[in-house]
C-alpha cells in the first residue's frame, strides 16, 4: 500500500504563512533541476521562515520548483532507514529570529520510474492553461510521449490516480513520478514511522490507485 503525500496546510500546524520558508538565495534556489543532480558544492541555500509560519519537520517552499521537499534532521534521520527512489541531500539554513536551524533540501531525480506506470490502469487528464479540460486515456509511454508532441503550449497531460506496473520495485518506501506528480509517494511503513514519531508537515492525500 502507497499513500500520496501533501503538505500539511492547516494553520494550526504550519501557521498562518505560505509558505513557511522564504529563500533568500533565489539563483541557488533556481538553479536545482527537476530532472537532474545539482552540484552541492555550488549551492548556498539559505532560507528564513515566514512571519506567522510554525516550525514542522517538513516545511513548505516555493523558491525551488524541482521535486523534494524540505526536511529537517530527524526527517533526514528516519528516511535514512528506508528505501527511497534515487535522490541527494542538499544542506539548507533555516535562519529564525531566534535561531538558525538545519534542514536539508530532499531533491528526488529517477526520469526512468514513468516507465513503470500502468498507463491503461490509471487515471490521467488534459489541462489547458492549468485547468482541467477533460479526461483522456494512455495506452503506454509511448502514447504519452506521441500525445506530449501533438500539443502546443497551452495544454498538458495531469494525472488523478497512478498505478505502477508489475516491473516496479514495490521495496522502494518513498518515490514520485515525473512530470505527472509534484509531491511523492510513501509506502504504508514509511508513513506508519512518521507517525510513530510525530513527525510533523505532511498528510495523506489519498492511496495509490489499488491493486
Amino acid at each position: 500500500m502507497y499513500y500520496k503525500i501533501g503538505h500539511n496546510i492547516v494553520t494550526e500546524v504550519s501557521g498562518s504563512a505560505y509558505p513557511q520558508a522564504m529563500c533568500l538565495e533565489l539563483w541557488d534556489a533556481h538553479s536545482i533541476r527537476s530532472r537532474e543532480f545539482a552540484n552541492p558544492e555550488n549551492l548556498e541555500l539559505k532560507f528564513k521562515l515566514s512571519r506567522g509560519s510554525k516550525v514542522t519537520d517538513i516545511l513548505t517552499q516555493a523558491a525551488i520548483s524541482a521535486i523534494g521537499l524540505l526536511v529537517n534532521q530527524r526527517v533526514k534521520d528516519i528516511l535514512e532507514g528506508f528505501n527511497l527512489m534515487q535522490h541527494r541531500y542538499y544542506p539548507v539554513t533555516i535562519n529564525s529570529k531566534k535561531t538558525n536551524t538545519q534542514y536539508y533540501w530532499l531533491h528526488l531525480v529517477d526520469n526512468s520510474l514513468i516507465t513503470f506506470v500502468d498507463f491503461p490502469n490509471s487515471k490521467f487528464f488534459r489541462t489547458k492553461f492549468a485547468y482541467w479540460e477533460e479526461d483522456i486515456t494512455l495506452k503506454s509511454y509511448e502514447d504519452y510521449l506521441t500525445k506530449m508532441g501533438e500539443r502546443d503550449f497551452m495544454w498538458d497531460i495531469g494525472s488523478e490516480s497512478i498505478k505502477m506496473n508489475k516491473h516496479f520495485d514495490e521495496n522502494i518506501d518513498l518515490f514520485v513520478v515525473e512530470p505527472f506528480d509534484r509531491m511523492p509517494y510513501f509506502s504504508k511503513r514509511l508513513w506508519d514511522a512518521f507517525e510513530a514519531e510525530n513527525i510533523t508537515g505532511l498528510r495523506i492525500e489519498r492511496p495509490l490507485l489499488d491493486e
